[in-house]
């Protein structure tokens, strides 16, 4: 009878020792699920796979992980961020060790916030090229921004950031990093005219132009076309800005044509005709897809270039020029017919491939291009134009993976940027993002890894990562509770 008694109580325990296992399981799943606080760390450190920190990918440019860590061999590398509910804030914290430095001056990392164009907003990581320069030229902090100085104007020059917002020296001796720096553009000597310029070389895809008025109207004619060889609905979306602000917008709806089996739409036609309008640059973002090409761009001013990228469809002629002020110029092609000898002032470059992308870095500060086809693709850091004269950049120099300072008249450089910290063998950094304008689908966030210019045919090239963590900040259940109640 006792055995028995005793038997029942120990059944009795186990079950509540079952039941408190179970509660506490449930417990932690849900508050993993629910995050009361509105806070929560996940890590990953390359030992072992993570529920929520993805692995890096593509393989193709990645070596295996290896000691807890795993090398970087070409650019861009991917990751996500699985969260079982939606989060305001996140610091991501990245330990790496740059092999190369010199070869790999610049990494940095973003997140994905347009899903349609995949667009990602980068932060930086790590800037070889400003680390080195912090060690010869003076500079002020002011936040996380810094304002490094030459040596050659740093006897009579800002002793302050604000100063130097209020009275920049000219826009030419200035360069940026990670930092949007508006200054009003003027060109000296400028003209206005009422004639109107035809520019017939056909465009595909998106593209943005920059150009410039002075007393005078701002007018632009597209004429668009859909090719409709995809079934996807392909509307065109035209904004103006003025001071990095939409100041105008236009829109027409797909062409209808449900069939898409290439038959060309009808030409239509989007234009601004704007009087009365401040002096200075404005850019056009022209947002289309790869379906819609456009035919003709008619307007009234003299300064007219593309801004980074630019797909030349179709020309009227052969042999015609291209110039640019960039310093990286790329080019492909996707196809066979458009292949070709493509030259230079005192070079060429055999674009004897479809769909591989060919560089060069160019030496001069404009340089004229002959092409003997078009259906090719541009891309670069500076602007095309199809003119000399119509050649125009009002944008401040930015500091990338091809800079050098030897060869500009840079004096300043104002810069978005904190210096990594030295943790034994490896460097670390932590940046911000705001997730409320992030991309999130399937409950995940994706995430980027630049280092422009890393090729994995380079084999002792690599930037290695021992450690992504994640820090994320959103509304606590109180507060959540709160804002259903209001």
């Amino acid at each position: 009878m006792g055995y028995n008694l005793d038997m029942k109580r120990n059944i009795i325990k186990l079950r509540i020792v079952f039941w408190h296992i179970l509660a506490f399981c449930v417990f932690f799943f849900v508050y993993r699920a629910v995050v009361p606080s509105g806070h929560i760390s996940y890590v990953y450190n390359f030992n072992k796979e993570n529920s929520f920190i993805s692995k890096l990918t593509p393989e193709e440019r990645l070596r295996p992980v290896e000691n807890n860590s795993q090398k970087i061999i070409g650019d861009p590398v991917y990751f996500s961020l699985q969260t079982p509910r939606k989060f305001n804030n996140a610091f991501l914290e990245i330990e790496y060790k740059n092999n190369k430095s010199e070869i790999n001056p610049i990494i940095e990392t973003g997140i994905l916030v347009d899903g349609d164009l995949w667009r990602y907003k980068l932060k930086p990581l790590d800037n070889y090229l400003l680390d080195k320069l912090s060690e010869t030229w003076d500079f002020v902090e002011s936040g996380d921004t810094c304002l490094f100085i030459s040596p050659e104007v740093a006897t009579t020059s800002y002793s302050s950031l604000d100063i130097f917002l209020k009275d920049p020296p000219p826009s030419n001796q200035i360069a940026t990093y990670n930092y949007k720096l508006n200054l009003n553009y003027y060109i000296d000597n400028y003209s206005s005219s009422t004639e109107i310029y035809n520019f017939d070389k056909e465009i595909r895809g998106d593209y943005q132009i920059l150009t410039y008025i002075d007393n005078e109207d701002l007018f632009f004619d597209f004429s668009f076309i859909d090719l409709n060889k995809n079934k996807d609905i392909d509307p065109v979306d035209i904004y103006l800005y003025y001071n990095d602000q939409i100041i105008e917008s236009r829109h027409l709806d797909d062409d209808g044509i449900e069939n898409d089996r290439g038959h060309e739409s009808d030409l239509r036609n989007i234009d601004f005709n704007l009087v009365n309008m401040p002096t200075g640059s404005y850019k056009i973002e022209v947002h289309v897809g790869d379906d819609i090409v456009t035919k003709n761009i008619k307007t009234k001013q003299k300064k007219l270039s593309f801004l980074n990228k630019l797909w030349v469809s179709n020309v009227l002629e052969n042999n015609f020029y291209v110039y640019t002020d960039g310093d990286i110029f790329h080019v492909k092609t996707m196809n066979p017919g458009s292949r070709q000898e493509i030259k230079f002032a005192s070079s060429t470059l055999d674009l004897s491939e479809t769909f591989k992308q060919y560089s060069r870095n160019l030496k001069a500060s404009t340089t004229k291009i002959l092409f003997q086809k078009g259906d090719i693709i541009l891309a670069g850091n500076g602007v095309f134009s199809f003119g000399l004269d119509s050649l125009l950049n009002p944008r401040i120099k930015n500091i990338d993976s091809n800079f050098d300072i030897n060869k500009t008249n840079i004096k300043y450089i104002v810069a978005k940027y904190i210096k990594p910290e030295k943790i034994g063998e490896y460097f670390s950094n932590k940046v911000y993002f705001d997730l409320s304008g992030a991309y999130r689908e399937d409950s995940k966030y994706s995430f980027i890894i630049s280092i422009p210019g890393l090729d994995t045919k380079d084999g002792d090239n690599y930037v290695e990562i021992n450690k992504i963590k994640f820090d994320l900040f959103g509304l606590s259940l109180v507060e959540k509770i709160k804002t259903l109640f209001k």
